[in-house]
């Protein structure tokens, strides 16, 4: 049985299936435990993070009634260096490592070919270089080791959700993956198949809830809920109040324009540091070039796309409806690392990657 462990800002899942000699492949079970101890870039509490491991490893193990034999690591964002290198591909006698511009605190998981892509200097015969920080691996593989097993290999969660959840078409044309978690956004940008740039921001949908609170004086959940059911380009009128009730079942009121006035603002401050952080991208980006949405951030939130489209610069697109509503019943996190192992099989004829119906539920 394979399986795969993916963490993202608020939970570490693991997913077990089968591959085909098709490249088609049936899922047996997913498990997932809460988990949000990473922030900025490091996990906050290492013991954290190696008993979420070691806890969903047992609780697939568990539900499926079979052990993990073969186990892909996912390496979310905040643990991730690209390198993007002009040239051809490294030949043996330069060794390795010629192309490698990266930090010792990372180990080399992946070397894409880039793709050329019209005029400019997108894509002219580069290498981007993949890594891992040692430091996320050493966690990862303590943790294991009391389960007395090991890491098959270590996988770049943004390159796997980019090739899973953007068309290829899409990616010839260079685009952005928007991955808006709880408490972070992934940023990811590929030319084809080739993850070329990827940052995190740490903000996310739990900012916009929090600023609510505090704002409002009204409790966290209930912030929550007022997130789900916004919706932009509404104009809410200044007198209409509403009413909240406070843990002690105290009223406490509110009214709705302050409610817009507070999302709003979080939400244009997080486009501009979403636009800096595009701007930096290594890339000339072509009058075809889209943004994909993908994550629970903003997840309710009507109107989200065109007030992203609006503020970032680029189109900004929705996930497949099959996605997007959660009908799979699987992480798209793991189901794309899942998806990304069942590629790589030799014995495929075609590289088909991108959200089709190939998987199975067992």
């Amino acid at each position: 049985m394979d399986a795969v462990l993916v963490t993202t800002s608020s939970s570490i899942v693991c997913l077990a299936g089968q591959t085909r000699k098709d490249g088609t492949y049936a899922i047996f079970g997913q498990a997932k435990v809460p988990f949000s101890g990473i922030r900025k870039g490091v996990a906050v509490s290492a013991f954290g993070l190696q008993k979420g491991i070691s806890d969903v490893i047992l609780k697939l193990e568990e539900q499926v009634g079979k052990r993990i034999k073969r186990l892909t690591v996912g390496v979310p964002a905040p643990f991730c260096q690209v390198s993007l290198v002009g040239g051809a591909e490294p030949n043996a006698d330069q060794g390795p490592n010629a192309f490698e511009y990266m930090s010792d605190a990372y180990e080399l998981i992946h070397r894409l070919n880039v793709p050329r892509v019209g005029a400019g200097p997108s894509g002219l015969g580069s290498v981007s270089s993949i890594g891992a920080s040692r430091a996320y691996i050493d966690e990862v593989n303590q943790a294991l080791a009391k389960l007395k097993m090991r890491a098959a290999s270590f996988y770049a969660q943004p390159l796997a959700e980019g090739i899973f959840l953007l068309p290829k078409p899409v990616r010839s044309a260079i685009a952005v993956l928007l991955d808006v978690g709880y408490y972070n956004i992934g940023i990811s940008v590929f030319i084809g198949d080739a993850l070329v740039y990827c940052e995190t921001l740490y903000v996310g949908g739990y900012h916009i809830a929090n600023d609510l609170a505090q704002v409002l004086k009204v409790p966290m959940e209930y912030a929550e809920q007022l997130k789900r059911q916004f919706s932009f380009g509404i104009e809410y009128d200044p007198e209409a109040q509403d009413y909240a009730r406070s843990a002690e079942g105290k009223l406490i009121p509110f009214s709705h324009s302050a409610v817009a006035e507070v999302i709003q603002a979080r939400v244009e401050e997080t486009c501009d540091y979403i636009r800096q952080a595009i701007d930096h991208a290594p890339v000339t980006f072509t009058e075809k070039s889209v943004a994909q949405l993908a994550g629970d951030g903003y997840e309710g939130i009507r109107g989200i796309r065109e007030i992203l489209s609006t503020l970032v610069g680029l189109p900004v697109q929705g996930l497949p409806i099959s996605l997007a509503d959660g009908s799979t019943h699987y992480d798209v996190a793991a189901l794309a690392l899942f998806d990304a192992l069942a590629i790589e099989q030799p014995e495929k004829s075609s590289r088909r990657p991108g959200w089709t119906s190939r998987f199975t539920k067992r």
